[in-house]
């Protein structure tokens, strides 16, 4: 099978599931992304603050609210 992404613009919400790992992912597309994304529900771990403050020192610009 061939999958071909060609260039647009998404605009939209999700909702998503509050699993640790899969959160984590999220975090690590967000931070690809251009334009500022939202992730509501993060889970409060050690491992996905682990993952915010690596993104974070690779230069993300995350904040954190609540």
């Amino acid at each position: 099978m061939t999958v071909e992404f060609l260039p647009s613009v998404l605009r939209g919400e999700v909702s998503l599931p509050s699993s640790k790992s899969i959160f984590q992912r999220y975090l690590i597309a967000a931070a690809l992304a251009d334009g500022e994304s939202i992730l509501h529900g993060v889970p409060d771990a050690e491992d996905v603050q682990a993952t915010i403050d690596c993104l974070s020192a690779l230069g993300a610009d995350i904040r954190q609210e609540g």
